[in-house]
């Protein structure tokens, strides 16, 4: 039984990996489970003895990779003395995160244009970034109010999201920013220069001492474009 047990997760896991792969490079719409299957050695039937659809071999993708990110599993603020310094290890660890996983975005970009819908409140990747939000980031920034370092009222789950999108943006829309900005953030220079940027901005968002200007009221001239 044991054997047989074991057996039964090592097909599904190459099935999952098989899948990743494809899903991460076609995405949903484009992916074959045919495809899946010869990648995987196993049989187009025995995948839907496992997963009864596409989607749904698809949602159990993205639980597990939402179960192998390493930002999401940890529990911890890196030992940083300052929550500033706390702020800049997580988004150094997010950019490293996206290079050492290039599915990331990719499947990202995928859930985008499905409208999330493979996700829901009951999802391991939902789940995971609510407890990153609750017992890493909110500690740090009541950490730092408490010592003035943080500015007050900063919101736990908007900051979450202001990290992660501005230390990802160079992943998500990669030949976007390098046409318009004339440096390549697929090449290891020009992701250096977004992170260096994305901590500079996440780091004077945040702090204490940083002015939030207020926009005067006027009328926006109309574009010519």
């Amino acid at each position: 039984m044991a054997s047989t047990t074991k057996d039964k997760a090592g097909t599904q896991t190459r099935i999952l990996n098989a899948a990743l792969n494809e899903f991460s490079t076609k995405g949903l719409d484009g992916a074959n489970i045919e495809h899946i299957a010869r990648d995987a050695n196993v049989s187009k039937q025995l995948i839907y003895h496992y997963f009864r659809n596409k989607d749904e071999l698809y949602k159990m993708t993205l639980e597990s990779v939402a179960g192998g990110m390493r930002l999401l599993s940890q529990s911890r603020d890196g030992g940083a003395p300052t929550a500033l310094e706390a702020f800049k290890l997580i988004v150094n660890f997010i950019i490293d995160e996206y290079i050492n996983n290039p599915s990331y975005a990719k499947l990202t970009l995928d859930q985008g244009l499905h409208d999330g819908e493979h996700l829901d409140q009951y999802s391991g990747y939902v789940q995971n970034v609510n407890h990153y939000i609750n017992k890493v980031l909110r500690p740090i920034i009541e950490r730092g109010e408490l010592s003035g370092e943080l500015r007050k009222g900063l919101d736990a789950a908007s900051v979450y999201w202001l990290i992660l999108f501005s230390s990802t943006v160079c992943f998500l829309n990669t030949e976007l920013m390098s046409q318009t900005i004339g440096v390549d953030f697929s090449k290891e220079e020009g992701i250096k220069q977004w992170r260096d940027t994305a901590t500079d901005f996440v780091v004077h968002a945040m702090r204490n001492d940083f002015p939030i200007p207020s926009l005067p009221e006027q009328k926006i001239a109309e574009s010519n474009f």
